[in-house]
């Protein structure tokens, strides 16, 4: 339950911090990657590739979920979206085409990570005879995997370059206030009226993963492509994607710690929850961040 609270909070928090996103995007580097930098960057990446194929060849949930391989591979996809992104990503060379190629990298082990959450849940649900559910959960996994795939293929067709310049807005115009703000001012409305729907779900730890999920995959689909239509409100949907992203699995990691706890898998259990509280502590810390970001006045 305090788990769930402090995620409510954050909203709230997410909400304040908007106004640095822009500031804090503008800061990241944007010089193109010398050929000595993409070597490191391709070097280090691929040791990651090569763990994710290993792992996946090993990587099936068509069993009975009480087996602890199932939770045993959601720790491992776990490992590696985390270990990724707090230790190997900080240490990248800060250029265009390095920061894209691991951004998006990260981005699809986070993806491999929600889809087996989402299996997992499903497969513990159907074990459960919630059959219903357990179809919820099946099918966006389903339907994950399907535009994972088709944005792999859409990315093979798009040089490194030319993507830095889409993620980063560079291809779009400044926003003026008054779409900054009602940007701005709908996200907060949203991300009030979500947290109220988690609180409501706090004692059903599958629920509010389906609602997480749900906020998460129709903001990707169905809103980002309609508010990041100009410079900085493109830097502010990139922000609540990621941030959603990140709620999502924790929410996902405490749906499924929860069910492993049930069957006696104790020490799967406590590793997710030991996930999900690191993540969210983690996650506490960058949104305070961008609030001091916020708070702090502009240099003359």
């Amino acid at each position: 339950m305090r788990k769930l609270l402090i995620i409510v909070m954050l909203f709230g928090l997410l909400a304040v911090s908007f106004s640095a996103v822009y500031a804090q995007d503008e800061a990241d580097s944007s010089t193109p990657c010398t050929e000595e930098e993409m070597t490191v960057t391709t070097e280090a990446l691929s040791i990651y590739n090569d763990g994710l194929a290993t792992l996946q060849e090993d990587y099936d949930l068509s069993g009975d979920p009480t087996d602890n391989a199932y939770g045993e591979t959601i720790v491992a996809l776990d490992a590696i979206s985390y270990e990724f992104w707090n230790t190997v990503y900080p240490e990248l060379p800060a250029c265009a085409e390095a920061q894209t190629l691991a951004f998006v990298l990260g981005a699809v082990y986070d993806e491999y990570l929600t889809i087996g959450l989402l299996q997992n849940s499903s497969a513990w649900l159907d074990a459960g005879g919630d059959a219903d559910g357990a179809a919820t959960f099946a099918n966006q996994a389903s339907m994950r995997q399907a535009n994972l795939a088709t944005t792999m293929e859409g990315l093979s067709g798009i040089t490194l370059t030319d993507l830095a310049a889409a993620m980063n807005g560079d291809l779009l115009d400044a926003c003026t206030e008054e779409q900054v703000t009602a940007l701005s001012d709908g996200l907060t409305n949203s991300m009030s009226g979500l947290g109220d729907v988690i609180t409501q779900a706090s004692e059903q730890p599958a629920v509010a993963f389906a609602v997480t999920e749900g906020a998460s995959y129709a903001f990707d689909t169905d809103v980002f492509a309609q508010v990041a239509n100009c410079q900085e409100n493109s830097a502010m949907a990139w922000y609540v994607s990621d941030s959603l992203r990140e709620l999502n699995i924790i929410m996902g990691l405490s749906a499924n710690a929860a069910a492993e706890a049930e069957a006696g898998n104790a020490d799967v259990a406590q590793t997710m929850i030991d996930s999900a509280s690191q993540r969210l502590e983690d996650f506490q810390s960058t949104i305070e961040s961008l609030d001091e970001m916020a708070a702090t006045p502009a240099a003359e």
